[in-house]
């Protein structure tokens, strides 16, 4: 347990960036204004080899991440040189793509 407080307190946060969440019309997931996503590559994606699930906190898929920011983070993520994390900001009243905040830290 001490080791994993250890890693904590080493993470640096390196910077935020305006993303958007792509696709969210194909998912039932729901979300809420600043809900906190979990981000997590599928390397698998017939669509695109480098593409980020978004779920909710609930787990749910919600979308994925906008595919040219995807294409950078991907391979720093496989890498393990850099974790993200997000939120969403507002709601959009777009039905295809919604606002994501991504965190990055290394």
């Amino acid at each position: 347990e001490q080791a994993r407080a250890d890693e904590d307190e080493s993470e640096v946060w390196l910077g935020t960036f305006r993303s958007r969440l792509k696709g969210v019309q194909y998912y039932t997931g729901t979300i809420t204004e600043m809900e906190m996503v979990k981000m997590m590559r599928e390397p698998n994606n017939p669509y695109d080899g480098n593409a980020i699930r978004v779920d909710n906190v609930s787990g749910r898929q919600i979308g994925h991440v906008d595919r040219a920011h995807a294409s950078v983070l991907s391979p720093l993520l496989d890498k393990k040189w850099i974790k993200a994390e997000g939120t969403v900001p507002s709601g959009s009243k777009n039905v295809f793509v919604c606002p994501l905040d991504i965190y990055i830290f290394s």
